[in-house]
């Protein structure tokens, strides 16, 4: 119980530190995509469209269970398994891939999980909040 309240005080006096960098890694993804904030609202799109064509009417033949269409039971578990498998696969990632800056300078491992999970959950808002690819602060 001690060692939670230390990680969430930890977490709490980082996180300015934490925000900024999470901020300056979404920025810098959407500028390196081609197609930018475009292409982060396409492919949830796409990839549910696939799976509606290949398990809906393909193998289900478009009929409904219990009474809701297939689309509303694949978009109950789609949408929250995009966000867990993306949260837990840069959680468990995002130690090796921030690696220079946890042992350079003095920066705590924990937000660094935190961090990736933050990041995962700002890439699912549909809003275009940071189109622009300038990276000034």
């Amino acid at each position: 119980m001690f060692a939670f309240l230390d990680i969430f005080k930890e977490l709490w006096n980082n996180r300015h530190r934490m925000l900024r960098i999470v901020w300056f890694d979404i920025r810098i993804e959407a500028c390196s995509l081609y197609l930018g904030t475009l292409w982060k609202v396409l492919t949830p799109f796409l990839q549910i469209g696939t799976f509606w064509l290949v398990f809906g009417l393909g193998i289900r033949g478009g009929r409904d269970i219990d009474g809701f269409p297939f689309l509303v039971w694949l978009l109950a578990g789609l949408i929250p398994w995009f966000f867990i498998n993306r949260s837990v696969t840069a959680g468990s990632n995002s130690i090796a891939a921030k690696a220079n800056i946890i042992f350079k300078i003095k920066y705590p491992i924990s937000t660094v999980p935190v961090g990736a999970v933050l990041q995962n959950a700002e890439r699912k808002k549909p809003v275009d909040t940071y189109s622009r690819c300038s990276i000034n602060f």
